[in-house]
């Protein structure tokens, strides 16, 4: 069971950076003294009636962050033929290290697979491929950073007739570059990948829906995550990424898989439900 990718406390301190609140303003918008607050962010004051208050503040569920503390609701294991997840290593600072997802989708009949993102070791990648008697048709890119595309160039080094999906503002030139446009809806053997721009965590970000296996697979890299989404440093982004979550991920069938760049897979039902960031939205509707 690969874990969620944020702490309770991680999920605070991103509704904060979004709205634009410090632990002062945020002591005083929920009416809790700035020691209690402080307690919170410190990770020694999880009691109930406290969350709540800064909940409130912060448009977070409640309850749903409550859960998460106590690691209630976690998503079951998910395996989908035809899909493969990677994880990865990211060195992110000189203590901090990043697991990273990158996912396979593949035809075994037609021997042809494409990626969505690169991870962090190319040669593991590869070698399942070579196993699998797969040829490598093109990489789809979530966006343009480094943790999702560390490889790229290895795999395109390797594969010179590799076609490379992404957004415009992503910035990846290369000679089969392909910037993918959200109205269109491409076909890749006998699965359809329709693009979706959800920007926010990045301003390329997009999201990619699949079609063609037993269940439908929405490959968001990190606009969403189990129970957190990614981190957003501007409030007006902050907002306008939460809309476009609700209305182009979480809108999604109840069933459909989402296939996050960090931590477990999980589906918009979950989300709908257990996610702090969205399911006041989704509870009340």
């Amino acid at each position: 069971m690969i874990p969620f990718e944020d702490t309770f406390l991680d999920i605070l301190k991103k509704a904060c950076i979004g709205k634009g609140l410090s632990k002062r303003d945020l002591a005083k918008l929920s009416q809790l003294n700035l020691q209690t607050i402080t307690e919170i962010f410190d990770g020694k004051n999880t009691a109930s009636t406290v969350i709540e208050k800064v909940c409130i503040c912060l448009d977070l569920n409640p309850q749903a962050l409550i859960d998460h503390i106590h690691q209630k609701h976690i998503p079951k294991v998910m395996n989908l033929k035809g899909f493969k997840s990677f994880q990865s290593s990211f060195l992110y600072s000189e203590t901090d290290i990043l697991k990273v997802n990158n996912y396979l989708l593949y035809d075994s009949n037609q021997s042809e697979a494409v990626l969505f993102d690169t991870g962090t070791e190319y040669k593991v990648v590869q070698k399942w491929l070579e196993t699998q008697n797969l040829k490598l048709k093109a990489i789809f890119i979530t966006h343009n950073h480094r943790d999702h595309v560390y490889c790229l160039k290895e795999f395109i080094q390797a594969q010179t007739n590799l076609t490379i999906y992404c957004s415009k503002k992503a910035e990846i030139t290369t000679h089969n570059t392909v910037f993918v446009k959200p109205t269109e809806t491409l076909s890749i053997g006998d699965f359809s990948i329709s693009p979706v721009e959800t920007p926010g965590h990045s301003s390329d970000g997009i999201t990619y829906q699949i079609k063609g296996l037993d269940k439908t697979i929405a490959v968001v890299g990190d606009a969403l995550f189990s129970h957190s989404q990614g981190g957003i440093m501007h409030p007006d982004s902050y907002a306008k990424a939460i809309e476009t979550n609700r209305n182009h991920i979480l809108s999604l069938d109840q069933k459909t898989i989402i296939a996050p760049g960090h931590g477990p897979l999980t589906t918009v039902e979950h989300e709908q439900k257990y996610n702090p960031f969205y399911a006041n939205f989704f509870t009340q509707s």
